[in-house]
């Protein structure tokens, strides 16, 4: 108990400190939006990214130098780039950023802009302004190496951040189970012992019934059976019988199992007029040996309903009852 306190105000901690970050980000933020740094810097890439500047700069390219442009050399675009027939001329086309070409002519000074006619690898070619060109190429896709990592490893990234969420959605589910099924076993096992401490007055009729067999009843000599040294009474009554070489002694084990079934039902808080109605209603992921439950029962109700003419042979038998020490072994009832 003091460990879960521990951890759950390590959470808050770990909160408050997480909403503390968002609160300081949020003054800076508004401070700086009080001023007209936005609008400046706003109007700056307004004024270096336009059809009329002759393209639109990356973020790193707005600050990126051009360098001493001359014919012959390799050159990046800064940003994506408007390709003309001329300088100020016709529009061709564009090119997209850090595409690299060659410069084949120029400079021409033209409508207060300086032009390069450049040679790309596709495409249209033709003049663009020099302000979107730069010879650094190895720094210029240096310093841009995470957008192009990230544009190759894009579609991967959305494949994997899908996959991740929908484990995590799954793990979250599974753990969930878990906690649940902890849970209950906790507050079964509490109960029992309370029972243990307190005294359960009030002693289930087969309980009583199973108590008043004498022992001259069960097998004795070499028909005596070895069982397993438990305290459980009526559970070491059944070992008795499912061990003796008769088909009856098989079917009374497989009977009598099925009554503490439906008596831990009945404790668990699942309600109905049988243990198949039980059953019905306990959630799987709050019942792990719910298959071995079934699988019992389901040989009980042959027993029952087919009377003598039911042959059960010892396979089955020891199944059965393997089955339901599955089921009362999760819920610690013997």
């Amino acid at each position: 108990m003091v460990e879960h306190s521990s951890s759950g105000g390590e959470g808050h901690k770990l909160m408050w400190e997480a909403i503390g970050v968002v609160f300081i980000l949020l003054v800076i933020f508004s401070a700086i939006g009080r001023t007209d740094i936005p609008d400046r810097f706003h109007d700056y890439l307004n004024d270096v990214s336009s059809e009329d500047a002759g393209g639109k700069l990356s973020f790193v390219g707005v600050f990126f130098p051009t360098g001493d442009l001359e014919i012959g050399q390799n050159v990046t675009n800064k940003g994506e780039v408007i390709v003309r027939s001329e300088p100020g001329g016709q529009i061709l086309g564009r090119q997209k950023a850090r595409e690299i070409g060659k410069i084949l002519d120029g400079p021409v000074d033209a409508f207060g802009k300086t032009w390069w006619r450049i040679d790309y690898r596709n495409p249209p070619d033709g003049w663009v302004v020099e302000d979107f060109l730069t010879n650094h190429n190895f720094g210029f896709g240096l310093l841009n190496i995470a957008p192009i990592t990230y544009g190759i490893l894009k579609p991967f990234l959305i494949f994997f951040s899908v996959v991740l969420i929908v484990l995590i959605f799954l793990i979250s589910l599974k753990l969930a189970d878990v906690n649940r099924v902890k849970s209950k076993k906790q507050a079964y096992l509490k109960e029992q012992e309370r029972m243990k401490h307190h005294g359960d007055e009030t002693k289930p009729d087969a309980e009583e019934r199973i108590d008043e067999i004498e022992v001259e009843n069960l097998p004795t000599g070499a028909d005596a059976p070895r069982t397993e040294n438990v305290t459980n009474r009526r559970w070491a009554n059944i070992q008795s019988l499912i061990n003796s070489h008769s088909i009856n002694d098989w079917k009374q084990a497989i009977i009598e199992a099925d009554i503490i079934l439906d008596e831990m039902l009945e404790k668990m808080g699942y309600k109905g007029d049988s243990v198949g109605d039980k059953l019905q209603k306990v959630e799987r992921s709050d019942f792990l040996t719910l298959d071995d439950a079934w699988e019992g029962h389901k040989i009980r109700n042959r027993i029952a309903h087919k009377g003598s003419g039911y042959i059960l042979s010892r396979d089955d038998a020891e199944r059965a009852i393997e089955s339901y020490k599955k089921v009362f072994t999760e819920f610690y009832y013997i």
